[in-house]
């Protein structure tokens, strides 16, 4: 049996009734209404209604029978204590005894109430509901006051530990592990402000540790190792995060991020860790920000004690503020010792004498160095000694205007040299550095010297000295143009042969660049020797034609310890010279290879026509002796071995000096034929003319006919004479005017005089004459059938000469005929040979 009844007041007293009887229920609600208590009632009569009942209905006050056929009272108030204890509980029957009303007062029911008298029925619910509602409010108080007693417990604890604690980490531990109790949090980060970086940077993540590992392998993202840097919030995010109220975080782990991390991971982050709501805030003290809180809560997780977090964070930040003032103390403390401890060393382990002077030039302060440097014995004090009994007398009026410099502010410190004395009164070279010491007002008080001996140094400077300026005058002799060359092609050094070259200074040529000055290109030359030597680390050797001149071109490595090019040397050698003879000497080479094939075709030639003419000797033989046979033979061979002597002892095996060979084979037929001496005498009148072996062979053998038939026929008896030899190069429009025709036949067919061109060989006259008898008009038919006037004709054609002879008194031969032969005249004796 269920009945509810509905009140359209907003905040109707909600009663619950057990009663198995409706007519008894229908009078309590009516006792209600008549007390004027609004109110929405539900009836029941059963056990499980009625537990039911009390956790939807969830009434404000109870009405129970004593007595119901399924269920009574007592074991309703004993269910009404355990499951809402708070709620007003009064029995309404009319078969209580008294004692047995009193009874279930002490067991928890508020009243009881007959049915015979229901009148007091209104009264005692309203006086139920008030006294349960004050009860409540105590409770509430009693509470909120407990809650209130132990977060200031919770505080005081936390500030005493804050105090015991000395180190940060220990700080973040305990914080993280109080906060997350008190907040409920599923998850908390603390992070730490640095300065530095304007940023804060997680220091201790909680509830994070299983997913960590799989950020790191999913995204690559290690929590611990992140940096928030607040220039990257919003404004009004950043004016939430240092309020020092804990405050919800917008757009959830996006917005935490600074909308650093893709909103799509940040979302599938929030799913995995179930994440619904999370609260940041940061820590501060004074206007200093010292770190951050965020906690994180799963779905169906609340904030709690949000003011004693806030409480919690600003005593912390002034715990922070305190460990971290600590910390640059000791660090300062520490720093400061390790200076103290560095600087004592530094001064008692300088090699440099360390001396403090005060304005009268008297030593207040000098390091063990300065003993040693100035040879002072170790015992010895010189502490209120003036330092000028250091310093050598010519020296002093410097030092002292040096002093009055510094200590007037007129100079800013610097090093100078000074010629100082030892304590035994030795002079050294001394390197001083001076400073002004100043007190608190700025004034100067004093000195700081630092003084280094240099005597070594001055004796190794005046040696490198001399040894440079050796050096660069060996180096401006070079003949070579030497330069050093920069990576980037810049003119380090050059010598003077370089500057000379260039025709300009020295100064004009350092820091140019070689292409640019040399080459007028605004780019390295390609292929050039300091290119490839740049490309190749090691030498590149080259050589380049200008201004017909031959260069060499070498670029040298210069490295460094680590075998790493710095710049290269360059030099430049005229070999234009060398270049010539290597010309000439491979010319000579290919002309001498041409002459050693040509000897064996010049041999066989040669032998050849001493064959042909010891043919025409054995057919002239008759009447003749044998001896006057070999004579005249051995005459033409030898005028033939005499042209190979003069060619073999020549520089040049391809052609003979012809007038030099005619003096020689003159001489040779005087020798042969017995000439007694001033007899018969020679007259020459030549040119000095060079002609080819194949010209100088046919020529030979005409003048020793010639000069041979002179000296036999030209001068019988013992009569002196004259015979003269003529060889000139034709010049001009003709050759000696034609010689009267004796009626000799000229060999026919001769090739004529040229003009001399460019295109021509030149054309030379040969002339051999005497002034003896003459040739006889009688015998001059007969002379042309004699063996040496065919050899002479022979040969003259074969040389493609015109011969002339003029008789009476004496006689003239005259052979006009070319030089060199031409071209296709070469082609035609090569085809012949």
């Amino acid at each position: 049996m269920k009945k509810t009844k509905n009140n359209p007041d907003p905040n109707p007293l909600r009663v619950l009734i057990l009663e198995d009887i409706p007519a008894d229920a229908e009078l309590v609600e009516h006792e209600l209404h008549r007390a004027g208590i609004i109110f929405t009632s539900r009836l029941v009569d059963g056990k499980r209604e009625f537990s039911k009942a009390l956790a939807e209905f969830q009434p404000q006050v109870i009405l129970s029978d004593f007595k119901l056929p399924t269920f009574d009272g007592m074991a309703a108030l004993e269910t009404a204590r355990r499951k809402a204890p708070d709620i007003p509980f009064i029995f309404v029957s009319g078969s209580i005894g008294e004692e047995k009303a009193i009874e279930t007062l002490a067991l928890g029911a508020s009243d009881y109430i007959f049915k015979d008298n229901l009148r007091r029925l209104g009264p005692a619910v309203k006086r139920v509901i008030e006294e349960t509602s004050l009860q409540l409010e105590k409770k509430i108080t009693n509470e909120d006051l407990r809650r209130r007693v132990e977060e200031l417990r919770l505080l005081a604890e936390a500030a005493e530990r804050f105090v015991q604690i000395n180190d940060l980490d220990e700080m973040y531990e305990y914080l993280a592990q109080v906060l997350r109790e008190i907040s409920g949090a599923d998850y908390l980060m603390l992070s730490l402000y640095d300065e530095k970086l304007q940023a804060v940077r997680p220091k201790i993540v909680k509830g994070f540790e299983p997913f960590r590992e799989t950020l790191r392998r999913r995204w690559h993202i290690d929590l611990l190792q992140m940096v928030f840097y607040l220039k990257d919030m919003r404004p009004d995010d950043f004016s939430d995060f240092v309020s020092r109220t804990l405050l919800p975080v917008r757009d959830g782990l996006y917005g935490l991020a600074n909308r650093k991390l893709p909103r799509q991971i940040c979302r599938t982050i929030e799913k995995l860790l179930s994440i619904e709501a999370m609260f940041i805030m940061g820590f501060s003290w004074e206007n200093q920000l010292y770190g951050g809180l965020t906690i994180l809560f799963k779905k169906g997780n609340e904030l709690q004690n949000c003011a004693q977090i806030e409480a919690l964070l600003n005593l912390a930040a002034v715990s922070i503020k305190r460990l971290l003032a600590e910390k640059s103390l000791r660090e300062s403390e520490e720093h400061l010792r390790e200076s103290e401890e560095y600087y004592r060393t530094l001064v008692e382990t300088s090699p440099d004498a360390i001396i403090i002077v005060d304005a009268g030039s008297r030593a207040t302060f000098t390091s063990q160095k300065t003993l040693e440097i100035f040879g002072i014995p170790a015992q010895t004090s010189i502490i209120g000694t003036s330092i000028m009994n250091f310093v050598d007398p010519e020296e002093i009026p410097r030092v002292q205007g040096r002093m009055v410099e510094i200590l007037s502010g007129r100079s800013l410190p610097q090093i100078n040299e000074y010629r100082l004395l030892k304590h035994d009164r030795r002079p050294f070279w001394g390197e001083i550095s001076s400073s002004p010491l100043r007190d608190a007002a700025g004034r100067s008080i004093g000195l700081l010297l630092i003084c280094r001996d240099v005597t070594k140094r001055k004796q190794a400077e005046e040696e490198l000295r001399i040894s440079a300026e050796k050096w660069q005058s060996t180096f401006n002799s070079i003949t070579d143009i030497v330069s050093v060359i920069s990576m980037d092609h810049t003119f380090l050094e050059i010598n003077k042969a370089g500057c000379d070259a260039m025709g300009l200074k020295r100064e004009d040529i350092i820091g140019k660049k070689c292409y640019e000055l040399v080459h007028d290109l605004h780019q390295p030359v390609v292929g050039c020797p300091c290119s490839l030597t740049i490309k190749s680390n090691k030498m590149e050797v080259g050589e380049v034609f200008e201004n017909g001149h031959y260069y060499l071109l070498t670029a040298w490595p210069i490295l460094d310890a680590n075998g790493e090019l710095l710049a290269f040397s360059h030099t430049v050698r005229d070999i234009t010279e060398r270049k010539l003879a290597e010309e000439q000497i491979r010319a000579s080479l290919k002309e001498k290879e041409v002459l050693l094939q040509e000897i064996h075709h010049r041999v066989k030639n040669n032998l050849q026509i001493i064959s042909g003419l010891l043919t025409l000797q054995a057919d002239q033989a008759a009447g003749k002796s044998l001896e006057e046979l070999f004579s005249a033979s051995q005459d033409r061979i030898r005028s033939i071995a005499l042209i190979h002597e003069k060619l073999y002892r020549s520089n040049n095996l391809a052609e003979i000096a012809f007038d030099e060979y005619l003096r020689a084979l003159s001489e040779n037929l005087f020798s042969s034929q017995g000439i007694a001496a001033g007899r018969i005498t020679i007259k020459y009148d030549m040119e000095p003319i060079l002609f080819t072996i194949e010209k100088a062979i046919p020529l030979g053998l005409i003048v020793n006919e010639l000069i041979t038939n002179s000296l036999k026929h030209a001068f019988p008896d013992g009569r002196q004479g004259e015979i003269s030899i003529g060889l000139h190069e034709c010049r001009g429009t003709a050759c000696r005017a034609p010689l009267e025709n004796t009626g000799l036949t000229p060999n026919k067919g001769t090739a004529r005089r040229a003009p001399t061109n460019e295109n021509r060989a030149p054309t030379y006259e040969l002339a051999v004459a005497d002034n003896g008898v003459g040739l006889p008009a009688g015998q001059v038919a007969e002379m042309e059938k004699t063996l040496g006037m065919k050899l002479i004709f022979m040969l003259a054609q074969q040389i493609k000469a015109e011969l002339k002879v003029k008789t009476g008194p004496g006689a003239e031969f005259l052979l006009i005929f070319p030089g060199q032969p031409l071209k296709h005249e070469i082609k035609d004796k090569d085809h012949d040979g």
